[in-house]
């Protein structure tokens, strides 16, 4: 899959976390380098913190490398969610407008540098910075292991994915560092080993992920995935056969998954008869959405994110600030729309025809209507011999 255009606009807040120096100690036994990481987020002018963290990873002759970087894209569920855990099929698409990059240069440098820049996001908590610490070292002895090599060299991590509101933030953080130390080594990773070992990384953050994250934003393409009779996670590509243009806009961060989880499955149990037709209804929008985005039909596709939205809705997942974002961007002009990701919080997207007047009024009446972000991202059918 190729996606092109992309476009940032911000309208409240515009975070930086920067910082972070790092400083090679020479050790009797071996190299290592340290790094000391400060980051100090802003945002809005209300929150200032900083946080300091040492991460050791050893070094070896790097003569082949230079500047190398890695990046990977976010990702959205374009139909299906919270229905899919009870057996409905979920339509997950890679968003390269926002995405994590980790570059690594010239590992023989003096000094070993690493910055962290987080430009569109939402404030960095102390367990977000521990699992990124936790990650890059666990990511770094993964692929000693698989390669028989040690990564080194000095890290530059840069993310434009808002943490925390359904867009994958860990997944591309997980495969972006795989990445990057891969080719740090002298290896460049198919698909299948970046999912694969990102899917590790991952278990650490979730517990017991779906994998559908890792494997859209590891394949770079949109993915059908659904559990099988025996709970086992299947996951089919797809194209969609025509370009299709895409708003996103938040309302800030989300509560936790688990407790949009939570009432989903309460609400199964409270009520299992009216649950069991919902799902039937999910099960058959999802589907007339994934035809509609597999034909290119832009005009039968937007009718479904609506109906989406509605049973997003009915099972409580919703909020008062999603459903304003919506209907605003209905009235703007917006084929259909709905809220992407776990809800209670987060995006919402809207589906635009492919023309610069409408995305920018679609855009525009989300950022009067108090949308802290907006981005646009455009997905195109992938050339045959790519695929």
């Amino acid at each position: 899959m190729m996606i092109v255009g992309r476009r940032w606009t911000s309208l409240h807040s515009r975070l930086r976390f920067s910082a972070l120096r790092c400083v090679s100690e020479k050790r009797e036994t071996r190299k290592a380098w340290t790094a000391r990481c400060t980051c100090a987020s802003h945002v809005s002018q209300r929150w200032h913190r900083t946080f300091v963290k040492s991460l050791h990873l050893p070094i070896l002759d790097g003569s082949h490398l230079n500047k190398l970087s890695f990046s990977a894209p976010a990702k959205s569920i374009l139909l299906g969610e919270h229905f899919v855990v009870h057996g409905c099929r979920a339509l997950a698409i890679p968003l390269a407008a926002v995405g994590t990059t980790i570059e690594l240069t010239d590992p023989s440098a003096p000094k070993a540098h690493v910055q962290l820049d987080l430009d569109k996001t939402s404030e960095l908590s102390e367990d977000d910075k521990q699992t990124a610490y936790e990650l890059t070292t666990a990511a770094a002895a993964g692929v000693a292991e698989s390669t028989g090599r040690t990564p080194r060299g000095s890290l530059r991590i840069r993310s434009t994915i808002p943490i925390g509101c359904g867009l994958g933030s860990s997944a591309a953080f997980a495969v972006a560092v795989v990445g990057a130390l891969h080719r740090a080594v002298g290896c460049e990773p198919s698909a299948d080993q970046l999912r694969a070992q990102a899917h590790v990384l991952e278990r650490r953050v979730h517990g017991a992920p779906s994998g559908i994250d890792d494997s859209v934003i590891a394949s770079g393409r949109p993915l059908v995935f659904w559990r099988d009779a025996a709970g086992r996670g299947t996951m089919d590509p797809v194209e969609p056969g025509a370009p299709f243009s895409l708003l996103f806009a938040s309302v800030g961060r989300p509560l936790p998954t688990c407790d949009a989880v939570a009432r989903v499955a309460a609400l199964r149990d409270r009520e299992p008869r009216r649950f069991e037709g919902l799902l039937a209804q999910a099960r058959e929008t999802v589907e007339r959405g994934i035809s509609a985005f597999t034909d290119g039909d832009v005009a039968a596709l937007g009718p479904e994110l609506d109906r989406c939205h509605r049973l997003l809705q009915q099972v409580g997942v919703s909020t008062e600030e999603l459903d304003r974002l919506v209907d605003v961007a209905r009235c703007a002009g917006a084929r259909g729309a709905k809220l992407t990701g776990a809800g209670l919080g987060g995006f919402m997207l809207a589906l635009v025809d492919d023309t610069p007047e409408q995305s920018a009024a679609v855009s525009e009446a989300l950022q009067e209507a108090g949308a802290r972000d907006t981005f646009s991202c455009q997905l195109a059918p992938q050339p045959k011999e790519r695929r």
